[in-house]
């Protein structure tokens, strides 16, 4: 059992996440011509805020019984039960089993913006109280010493080595901050009822950013800084050539431009997470809601219903398989169409003389493809053995002809480059597109391990689309084997296929097949294999369009659940050695 002088740390932790922000002042309130007046209070306290207090960001996880029910499931995929063993009997004889807390009700963390510049974030413990008694006990049995607050019911100060704590019991629920924000425990707060509970329903744990919880005002000073402070920082540097300088602006602006998008333009951004042992693997969700009637809400709604060119090609059964088809808004359109300029300008001064006039019709073709935005491509790593992989991929152009002829004056006009082993031109032919072959130098072994050799990279160019592949003696027959599917499959079913705007399939066990590095790389191999076997060791993102925004979801298979849990295993094995 713990002795009074100790404190757990599991609890330590809890208090320390509702402490979290200092001394602070607490007030999230909505845009109104005129703040509404504080409620007066006692000579030299704050004071309380009035109307209902918003918070901008949720911490929520779900319940008690629902965490332990999901690292029970880790360690039973881990087979190592006795670990769940340590967990359940630190909880009981540790910090006295969490009695006088509702172990089935949510609970977390709500953070409020105080007014003003710059503003301060003041956190909100909510915990579900079953006996506020038998919870003040367990606290007690560590340094924060609870007292309950004369004349006040449900209130109680909790007095910690350094800080002072402070708790109101409302509705089944306790509210904690410290002591400097007890202010704000008096306020209107949200019931975890509503706001906790519809995450619980979902999610194992929830992370809620109301943006739109944010004062307009506070955004537009803050966005204001940040365009001030990045265009500072986007001025040309002394030494940096014009190409490089074009790049990191272009990168630079388009970043700003989104961030200044989503601050003014997006409601609310919800992250969960929910394991499930009937499903046998973790699901990962992002919503994005846009605001309604804006830009990006209209934005979102664009994705959708983009069917890829190269949707035949994508399959389960391959061990990576990355395919995009989306229309690109004006932002992205922008600063495509600076990359492609700063690309030019940067190859420009590194071909011979005289040369560049003749590359040009290869950025001609990239820049029409900028300013039209339609942005289509998919890219796939297929095993030719246990031990080698070749990597193959198209993107769709304008003016692929162009593209052609381009790269085939670029090719000829790098060969004897000190960088470059070969560049053979016209060394193959499929379906009337003309490939050319380039080998590298000093390749990393690395890539000599994942290719089954020194690669060499097949580049040829059709009327709307760039074909590539890289690897040994298979990576030329297997792109034919990839133009022809597509071809085939657009071909039967022309309605058929992904309409993602992004999608990946990761296998992670034909990876750890690939010939070791070195014995320490072969060690962490062996160790993978134990948890990431075939049939669950998949990996998937996809990202779609929702009525109000966009959804993010990674399924996560149970291998990698396992290997978590062995991980977390051998840690304790290592610790008790």
């Amino acid at each position: 059992m713990i002795s009074p002088a100790r404190f757990s740390p599991l609890f330590a932790a809890f208090l320390a996440l509702g402490v979290w922000g200092g001394n602070t002042i607490a007030i999230a309130q909505t845009e109104t011509p005129t703040p509404p007046t504080a409620k007066p209070t006692a000579p030299g306290e704050k004071p309380i805020p009035v109307g209902p207090q918003l918070p901008v960001l949720i911490l929520n996880i779900a319940s008690i019984d629902r965490v332990l029910t999901d690292v029970d499931y880790m360690f039973q995929a881990a087979e190592r039960p006795d670990m769940m063993n340590l967990v359940t009997g630190f909880i009981t004889n540790q910090i006295g089993d969490l009695k006088g807390m509702n172990r089935q009700r949510p609970f977390g963390i709500m953070l409020f913006l105080a007014a003003g510049l710059p503003p301060t974030p003041t956190p909100v413990l909510y915990v579900p109280v079953d006996g506020i008694e038998d919870l003040m006990k367990v606290v007690e049995a560590g340094p924060v010493k609870p007292r309950k607050v004369d004349g006040q019911e449900g209130h109680y100060e909790l007095q910690g080595r350094r800080q002072k704590f402070y708790c109101v019991l409302r509705k089944g629920y306790a509210y904690l901050t410290n002591d400097s924000n007890k202010h704000m425990l008096q306020a209107e707060l949200p019931e975890p009822a509503a706001i906790a509970e519809p995450m619980a329903a979902k999610y194992d744990l929830g992370l809620s950013l109301q943006v739109k919880n944010i004062p307009l005002a506070i955004r537009a000073v803050l966005l204001a800084f940040l365009r001030q402070r990045t265009e500072a920082d986007l001025q040309q540097r002394d030494t940096e050539s014009e190409a490089g300088y074009k790049l990191r602006r272009a990168s630079g602006i388009s970043t700003l431009e989104f961030i200044e998008q989503f601050a003014t333009q997006c409601d609310q951004v919800q992250f969960g997470i929910d394991s499930s042992q009937e499903r046998k693997n973790v699901e990962i969700e992002v919503l994005m809601d846009a605001a309604a009637d804006s830009e990006l809400a209209k934005l979102s709604k664009d994705l959708a219903g983009r069917k890829s060119f190269f949707s035949p090609l994508f399959n389960d059964g391959q061990p990576l398989t990355v395919s995009a088809s989306w229309k690109m808004d004006k932002r992205e359109r922008k600063a495509a169409a600076a990359v492609v300029d700063a690309l030019q300008i940067g190859l420009a001064k590194e071909l011979p003389e005289g040369t560049a006039p003749s590359v040009a019709p290869l950025f001609d073709s990239m820049k029409a493809t900028a300013e039209q935005g339609d942005m289509d491509f998919c890219v796939q790593f297929q095993p030719v053995s246990g031990k080698q992989f070749v990597f193959v991929g198209g993107v769709r152009l304008i003016g692929g002809e162009s593209f052609g002829k381009g790269l085939e004056q670029l090719l000829t006009a790098v060969q004897g480059r000190k960088e470059l082993d070969k560049v053979e031109l016209n060394v193959d032919t499929h379906q009337s597109i003309v490939f050319h072959r380039l080998v590298a130098k000093n390749i990393p072994r690395q890539e000599q391990r994942t290719y089954g050799g020194v690669p060499s990279v097949y580049l040829g160019s059709s009327s709307q689309t760039l074909w590539f592949a890289v690897g040994a003696d298979e990576a030329m027959p297997r792109l034919k084997t990839a133009i022809d599917q597509v071809q085939v499959g657009n071909s039967t079913e022309p309605g058929g296929g992904s309409a993602y705007p992004f999608q990946m399939i990761l296998h992670t066990a034909p990876w750890l097949n690939l010939p070791s590095i070195d014995d320490q790389d072969a060690s962490r191999q062996d160790f993978a294999k134990q948890a990431l076997k075939e049939n669950s060791d998949s990996l998937r993102i996809s990202v779609q369009p929702t009525d109000t925004g966009t959804r993010s979801r990674i399924v996560v298979d149970e291998g990698f659940i396992k290997l978590v849990g062995l991980l977390l295993a051998r840690e304790y094995d290592k610790s008790q050695l």
